[in-house]
């Protein structure tokens, strides 16, 4: 069975510049691949641009939807986020859109410190108040949660199946933790509350500077209107218990449900990143996947 993140199209470094050049008014003297996710390939062009080029059919509306969305709320949130400034078209080179922003300077955060932790606490409650408190009448293009990202009867033997393939490449206690986990939790009814999401926040999708600071919170593909336990998830995978705590005080009141979707929501991505660093051999991805499937499950 092929795995969701496999390519459907493949963008090469030489038609990404063809497709770049001939697009838009802008000479390519650099471009290297900076990333590969799921659903897109992204390559920096002359250190100053990021392009987005999807890798499967179904993130050509979610492009479409995050070109509308952050041209509308970059500059609105406390965090920078990318802005979208070129659109690329379908040709018969390339049979689907692309995007194009102006680069965002950091990296993703790799081998952090429960310091360094707690100090993205703060900035990050208070992007996510900013961003919850959206009024979401303005969004028309932006998609209501069809993927039934929270819903746990849905998800929960696909969990469980995830679980014992991880066991298989690594048997260790957390894994089977998260497997009891898996298999003892039941079903929580989600709330009709709708707010503007990321929709896939965790610790590759956001950037810091050299000091560990947050700087920006980029890959807004799966962006929509939703529950926002889909994003408070990364209180779960990003703090320990002391920094979720003091997250929650500043973010504002949640019950207990809601932490309760959150915490699943932390770890079905969580198990879904490290099947993927996995299959890619991402060690350091395998890593940081097991420190914070260990602090979802704290």
């Amino acid at each position: 069975m092929p795995n969701i993140w496999d390519p459907e199209y493949t963008i090469t470094r030489e038609l990404a510049s063809h497709l770049i050049e001939t697009q838009f008014s802008i000479s390519v003297h650099s471009i290297i691949e900076i990333g590969e996710g799921f659903d897109n390939t992204i390559f920096l062009v002359n250190n100053r641009y990021t392009f987005r080029f999807p890798r499967r059919e179904i993130a050509v509306k979610l492009l479409r939807s995050e070109w509308a969305l952050l041209r509308i709320i970059a500059g609105k949130l406390p965090l920078p986020i990318p802005k979208p400034i070129y659109l690329g078209t379908e040709t018969q080179d390339f049979s689907l859109v692309f995007i194009g922003y102006e680069h965002l300077p950091g990296n993703t955060p790799q081998d952090v410190t429960n310091e360094e932790r707690m100090q993205m606490v703060k900035p990050l409650a208070l992007f996510l108040k900013k961003l919850h408190s959206f009024s979401t009448e303005q969004f028309k293009n932006v998609p209501y949660d069809e993927f039934d990202r929270l819903h746990i009867d849905k998800r929960k033997s696909h969990l469980i199946d995830s679980m014992k393939k991880l066991q298989i490449h690594e048997n260790i206690p957390l894994f089977q933790l998260a497997e009891d986990y898996a298999k003892n939790i039941t079903h929580i009814a989600v709330p009709t509350v709708h707010v503007l999401t990321h929709g896939d926040l965790h610790i590759r999708n956001m950037l810091v500077n050299e000091d560990k600071e947050l700087v920006g919170i980029i890959d807004w593909g799966d962006t929509h209107i939703g529950h926002p336990a889909v994003d408070l998830s990364i209180a779960y995978s990003l703090f320990p218990i002391e920094g979720r705590k003091q997250f929650f005080s500043i973010y504002g009141e949640v019950d207990e449900d809601m932490l309760k979707l959150a915490q699943f929501k932390a770890i079905f991505t969580i198990i879904s990143l490290l099947a993927y660093s996995i299959d890619k051999k991402d060690k350091s991805l395998y890593q940081e996947g097991k420190i914070s499937l260990a602090l979802a499950l704290s």
